[in-house]
Order: structure tokens, then C-alpha cells, then sequence
């Protein structure tokens, strides 16, 4: 049986019930060869013409990635190459699985980065906050850092208030001595414009622990 024939789409469901069952198989799963082809088939059909299918393929991938990381790092380029896509369900789902691989393909990550970012700004909140993690953790490697905080830095500055506390908060994985005064910098100009007392709050407290070391 086709590892197809196990998405939500081919069994009838209207939920990702199956997907998520499925990506936790392979994910856990202890026969290499057959998750290998299993992920291979996956990644074969991420552009499939038929939408659910193709929207199916790509949340397997995304939530093995989630659960291990390195049964999908092998696929980056086939990934990369969604982030094009007209389909944003396929944007801001590769970018969700790119995001997992961060410390996996790092060198390759960063060398796509100019496709990366434009794809992460498209308008997607879901690409947006995956790119989020993808910068934060491609900041958080002392070899790619340099590359990658700048990026992470605008992305703070741009970004909708109502994110910025969710950010900031990826971001603290990162965050070192030298580079503190540049993220407090975004907090406090951007304070007064939460909307919500709770959004504040929030970056408050961020700023506290921030500051606290």
C-alpha cells in the first residue's frame, strides 16, 4: 500500500487526524528504508495537482519534521523550491518544515535565505511566524548568527504588534550581551503600540527576563 493511500485525503476525513497519525508512524518508526521511501513518495507529490493531496503531503512532512527533524533534512531543496508556490498552503507549510531543519541544513539555509525572507514576508502569518523560528534558530549558531540576526531584527521591527511578543520570545534562544540593547530597542519603541493591555504585559515581562539575563 502507498503511504498516499494513508492521508487524510484518500481515507475520507475532513480533519488532519490521519496526517497526524501518519507523520507520528514515521516519525517513531524503527524500519529506515521504509520511512525513507514513505517520506520520498511524500516530497514526490508536495505539487500534486490535486490541492488536498498536495496539502496533505506537506503537513506529514511538516509534522515529522516536529518529531525528527533529520528524516526530512535530506529534502531542503525540494522545500526551498514551495516557498514560490502559488498555493500558500504550500508556502507556509514548507516553511514550517524548513523552520525544523534549521540546525539540521543550516549552510543551506542560510545560502537560500534571499528566497527565504520574501516568502516569509508574502503575507502568510503562518510563514511569518515559521520564518520567526527559522531565523531564530539559524541566530542561535555562533557560525551563522552574523547572517541571520540582522534579518531577525527587521522581521521584529516589521512585524504586527500582536506578533511581536510571540518573536521576541523565539528570539530569547539567541539573544546575547552584545546584542541585547538592539532587541530592547525594538521592545521599547514598539511598546506603545499594543492595542491590549495584555499585549504589553506581555512584552513587560519578556523585557524583565531579557534584562535579568
Amino acid at each position: 500500500m502507498s503511504v498516499l493511500d494513508h492521508l487524510s485525503s484518500a481515507r475520507g476525513h475532513s480533519d488532519n487526524s490521519a496526517n497526524i497519525a501518519l507523520a507520528e508512524r514515521l516519525a517513531t518508526s524503527k524500519d529506515r528504508a521504509a520511512v525513507t521511501t514513505a517520506i520520498g513518495e511524500l516530497v514526490a507529490h508536495m505539487q500534486d495537482p490535486d490541492r488536498r493531496r498536495s496539502g496533505d503531503c506537506i503537513k506529514v512532512l511538516y509534522e515529522i519534521g516536529n518529531r525528527n527533524p533529520r528524516l526530512i533534512g535530506e529534502h531542503h531543496a525540494a522545500l526551498l523550491a514551495l516557498l514560490e508556490h502559488r498555493n500558500q498552503r504550500l508556502v507556509w507549510g514548507a516553511m514550517q518544515a524548513l523552520a525544523s531543519i534549521a540546525e539540521q541544513r543550516p549552510t543551506e539555509l542560510v545560502a537560500a535565505l534571499d528566497r527565504i525572507v520574501p516568502a516569509m514576508n508574502g503575507g502568510s502569518v503562518i510563514a511569518s511566524d515559521a520564518g520567526a523560528e527559522l531565523l531564530a534558530r539559524l541566530c542561535a549558531l555562533d557560525a551563522h548568527r552574523d547572517a541571520a540576526e540582522p534579518l531577525l531584527l527587521e522581521h521584529l521591527w516589521q512585524c504586527p504588534i500582536k506578533q511581536l511578543p510571540q518573536y521576541l520570545e523565539k528570539a530569547q534562544r539567541c539573544i546575547r550581551p552584545d546584542s541585547l540593547e538592539a532587541y530592547l530597542a525594538v521592545l521599547d519603541t514598539r511598546l506603545p503600540e499594543c492595542t491590549r493591555e495584555s499585549q504589553a504585559k506581555r512584552l513587560q515581562k519578556i523585557r524583565k527576563q531579557l534584562v535579568a539575563g
